[in-house]
């Protein structure tokens, strides 16, 4: 099998299948293509459950719960290790992974760790849960400056965020975001002997660049129909992925994909297409009033911008001035190409 995520053929086929049969009443959302997240039923609220293997686990996993309209709570921690790994690097590893549960206010409640012969690297999965609530605010602990919680669930069903045809195709920050920073880190002397510290340091960003947070508390409080995390296989990947998930087509503006030029300056000195690279810390999102979503973002210093719509038909096209071409399948992330 090929490197990378497992096709969405592989997945329905021979995974998928086998999670929809289940207690009946216990699953408010079922995982599938462009559902990342699963919501189980509670008394009050909904459980909200993500896991990951990537770059950038945690962000990723908690990240699938914003975009649930979830706030997470706690990660699971599985980390596997080679016979050959020293105590000294599961120290680093958990330093790392601690860091990041506590820059995003959750707990670390758990887990395994295990040291597996054969295995040639660490392999950290990570599994965050959170809540979702309908009728009370879901990203703080307080009912705001008004005293009134805000409803940010509404009268949508758990589980149902889906985009319609029509709508405006919104994303967050930029292309590209969490596969530099892996990029960087790999080859960060070679890097340097072409470019200039400041221009790699612009590239590489901070970890806060990594989260959604802010973004998908603002987007759902502006009436979004649908929100994707961009991750493994970037901006093309979480748009086929969006796609499947509504049974949608999609008419994109390449020249609308937001960049920032020094990630492409370093990725054209590897010959990596940046569409393709991890971008953990963009949203995608959906919306019937694109304009005030963006506008709504900005206002709170959050740069969005619309590359484009969705359409009622099976098309998912690809514009570029005059050139006109069709979204592929997700391909494997450009990060695989450097021993992620």
């Amino acid at each position: 099998m090929k490197i990378g995520k497992v096709s969405n053929a592989v997945l329905n086929r021979s995974v998928l299948k086998y999670t929809e049969k289940g207690r009946e009443g216990i699953l408010a959302s079922y995982p599938g293509v462009g559902n990342d997240a699963s919501v189980f039923k509670a008394q009050k609220g909904q459980l909200v459950v993500s896991t990951d293997c990537g770059i950038e686990p945690v962000y990723t996993a908690v990240n699938n719960i914003f975009a649930k309209g979830g706030k997470p709570c706690a990660a699971q921690l599985c980390i596997i290790l080679p016979e050959s790994c020293r105590e000294i690097r599961l120290k680093e590893v958990m330093s790392k992974l601690s860091e990041d549960c506590s820059q995003l206010g959750i707990e670390i409640s758990g887990g395994h760790t295990q040291v597996v012969p054969g295995t040639g690297k660490s392999l950290v999965t990570v599994t965050a849960v959170g809540w979702r609530y309908a009728g009370e605010e879901n990203f703080c602990d307080d009912t705001g400056s008004d005293g009134a919680s805000a409803d940010i669930i509404g009268a949508q069903p758990a589980g149902a965020y889906k985009a319609m045809p029509g709508e405006d195709i919104i994303m967050t920050k930029c292309i590209g975001i969490g596969g530099i920073r892996y990029i960087i880190d790999s080859r960060r002397d070679e890097i340097l002997e072409k470019y200039t510290k400041e221009l790699i340091e612009k590239a590489y960003g901070t970890r806060a660049d990594l989260s959604v947070e802010k973004e998908a508390r603002i987007a759902l409080k502006s009436g979004v129909s649908a929100m994707h995390d961009m991750s493994q296989g970037g901006v093309y990947a979480a748009l086929w992925d969006m796609a499947e998930s509504s049974g949608l087509g999609l008419d994109i503006d390449l020249r609308a994909i937001a960049v920032r030029q020094e990630i492409i300056e370093i990725c054209e000195m590897f010959d990596i297409n940046p569409y393709q690279l991890n971008s953990c810390g963009s949203l995608l999102m959906t919306s019937g009033s694109g304009e005030q979503v963006v506008a709504a973002l900005k206002s709170e210093g959050v740069e969005a911008c619309i590359i484009g719509r969705t359409t009622g038909g099976n098309d998912r096209e690809l514009r570029n001035l005059e050139e006109l071409r069709y979204l592929e399948k997700p391909a494997p992330d450009e990060v695989y190409r450097f021993g992620a």
